[in-house]
């Protein structure tokens, strides 16, 4: 009985909406709140973003201290020199300010914090008795949807390998999409981000744990990033399209928080983890071969999302015609927004490939992918892309 038991999972309370940044401070002040720290990366105090959402916390009395020396992938060290200056300035909660980075930095410190102990303590799944300290996550792309989901990604410099921790305590107690913070995004950013919205929704749309709330948010979402993520990129200062985006990545969110994901995912964590590299584009470099491998084994495995997607009426078609239709027209949006990149240019070495497809088999997020592979399989892949 227990398996037909489904949770669900997302933020207390989100806001969306041009200024809504500027709501912060009242949503402090009402809880008794008084002195953040701005966990966040130079360059978004650098250009000014960071400003914007600090700036409003002075007319309700909130004082905040920055810690702005989260790396474009988080370390352990990130965190643990996080929460040292977190207690030593005696905050009392935190406000992460960024993409993915920041805030599942933001996370990992809110957990230990709460938890005491070591941070590996918390690895894994639903580790955590204890809350988070209060924590506010202000989102400054629309890609990795970590402002709403129970988990966080944090390399282990030791291993060499990204680890996570999926708890319900880590989820923020309030999700902030502001457009007005995204509308300087440059077109690079918005794609690779964008990218990661999509992989999102296609790998959670068939997940092994889908179910019709998770599918319903995936399959709205892949619609709203094919119309609106190329615009975005073309177009910028465009509020309707970033709302749009805002929103995709808000569904595709809800859908793999609940839903898991699958092998685009474990693969490209071992590139961030081994090489530094950008999540968010490691995952458009992948997707459409990850999904070339699953329509091979599973034929029919996208022609539903094609058929619900597509703006031209269901074909007569054999099995797998539609998901390629689907898999070829997320290749050729990627092509014409910059993200279809070959790993060779990215530095990767071809021989780390049979090491990282072995660590991908243990990550996270294959458990749930729906076309299994061996460690042959996945290195064919990372061959095929590069």
């Amino acid at each position: 009985m227990e398996e037909h038991v489904k949770q669900f999972f997302m933020p207390r309370e989100s806001l969306f909406g041009r200024g809504c940044s500027r709501k912060i401070g009242q949503y402090l002040s009402q809880r008794n709140l008084c002195s953040a720290l701005v966990v966040t990366d130079t360059h978004l105090v650098e250009c000014g973003v960071v400003n914007r959402v600090t700036v409003p916390l002075e007319e309700y009395g909130i004082s905040f201290e920055l810690f702005d020396q989260v790396s474009p992938n988080p370390t352990l060290t990130n965190v643990r020199e996080g929460a040292e200056y977190y207690q030593k300035k005696g905050c009392d909660c935190i406000i992460a300010v960024g993409g993915g980075s920041p805030i599942d930095c933001g996370k990992a410190m809110g957990v230990w914090l709460g938890g005491k102990g070591e941070l590996r303590d918390y690895i894994g799944l639903e580790r955590c008795a204890k809350d988070s300290v209060p924590l506010i996550a202000v989102n400054t792309t629309a890609g990795t949807a970590s402002e709403i989901s129970r988990a966080c990604l944090i390399i282990d410099e030791s291993q060499g390998r990204k680890i996570a921790i999926k708890d319900k305590h880590a989820i923020p107690l309030l999700a902030v999409n502001d457009s007005e913070l995204m509308v300087s995004l440059p077109p690079g950013l918005t794609a690779s981000t964008g990218m990661d919205a999509l992989t999102h929704a296609v790998e959670s749309y068939t997940s092994t744990e889908a179910y019709p709330v998770t599918r319903a948010s995936a399959l709205e979402a892949v619609r709203l990033i094919l119309e609106h993520l190329e615009k975005a990129c073309s177009s910028p200062d465009s509020y309707e399209h970033r709302d749009n985006l805002i929103y995709a990545e808000f569904l595709a969110g809800i859908s793999f928080c609940n839903s898991g994901l699958g092998l685009v995912h474990a693969m490209s964590h071992q590139l961030s983890a081994t090489y530094g590299l950008a999540h968010g584009l490691c995952n458009a470099i992948l997707l459409p071969y990850v999904m070339e491998f699953n329509r091979n084994i599973c034929p029919g495995l996208y022609d539903n999302l094609w058929h619900r997607v597509s703006e031209k009426a269901p074909e007569n078609c054999s099995e797998g015609m539609a998901s390629d239709k689907m898999i070829s027209h997320i290749r050729g949006m990627s092509e014409r927004i910059g993200t279809a990149r070959k790993l060779r240019e990215l530095g990767v070495a071809q021989k780390e490939f049979s090491n990282m497809a072995q660590k991908a088999l243990i990550d996270g997020c294959y458990r749930t992918t729906p076309v299994k592979a061996d460690r042959e399989m996945i290195t064919t892949i990372y061959e095929r892309a590069f």
